[in-house]
């Protein structure tokens, strides 16, 4: 089992620049039942220059509504992500 919290930083090499358009996570499942899993026990802060840092829980709330993202990532503003799941699997 993958220890949590998870940090992820997300940039491309100096002098290049990253536009990334729709970061979208899908439905979490558990494969075991194939049951899609639709709890806050589980979700992700995240934050870059364009968007400030907040949570996204696994709630069908956020997977279902599609908003879009449109973010200009350089190496010296990455998009930074950590991940929690305390749902036991």
């Amino acid at each position: 089992m993958i220890p949590y919290p998870q940090t992820f930083t997300y940039a491309p090499r100096p002098g290049y620049k990253y536009l990334v358009f729709g970061m979208t996570m899908s439905k979490v499942r558990d494969f075991a039942t194939g049951d899609t899993l639709t709890t806050d026990d589980y979700g992700f802060y995240h934050r870059h220059g364009q968007m400030k840092y907040h949570w996204d829980p696994g709630v069908e709330s956020i997977y279902e509504f599609n908003y879009p993202h449109w973010l200009e990532i350089t190496a010296e503003d990455p998009v930074e992500m950590v991940f929690y799941n305390n749902t036991g699997l």
